[in-house]
């Protein structure tokens, strides 16, 4: 879509040439299929889509074959419960008293400063990063669950 990269460049429509950190370098063979900017507290992040041609697309089983089939319910106290009784945690990530402090203390400083100020928008700042942070931990919580729930002896997920 027009995405190009050249050591730590990388080239956006409608921006240009941007200089950009090359955190994993494109294998050889992948081709760059869009790239999508995003910006969050600690910065603005480029994420790029590549394909590799010579990996066949994937081809879903017929229901013939289909033998084991898993049910997964989300909740509130359990985040998922599945079909065969098994359930998995769902951790306050927010909750805590550690969290809950934090955060307290964090917002204290930002209602204390000037309206408009420096110091004002360095303490929101401050407030945005600590909700990323939470963010950040509860996504790659939800990575896991979903490889132990992937990783079962199972042929379909409902």
């Amino acid at each position: 879509m027009g995405v190009k990269i050249q050591g730590s460049k990388i080239y956006l429509p409608k921006l240009g040439w941007m200089r950009f950190y090359n955190s994993r370098p494109i294998p050889d063979g992948f081709t760059i299929k869009a790239g999508a900017v995003r910006k969050r507290q600690n910065g603005w992040y480029v994420s790029v889509r590549i394909e590799d041609k010579s990996v066949p697309d994937y081809l879903a089983k017929s229901l013939k074959d289909v033998v084991k089939v898993i049910g997964c319910d989300l909740g509130i106290t359990k985040l998922v419960h599945l079909s065969d009784g098994f359930q998995l945690e769902n951790p306050k990530f927010s909750t805590t008293k550690k969290a809950k402090r934090t955060l307290k203390f964090r917002q204290r400083r930002v209602s204390r400063q000037a309206k408009g100020s420096k110091t004002r928008k360095k303490a929101v700042k401050r407030v945005g990063i600590f909700h990323q942070k939470i963010n950040d931990k509860r996504q790659a919580y939800h990575w896991k669950v979903a490889n132990k729930i992937v990783s079962r002896k199972i042929d379909g997920i409902a």
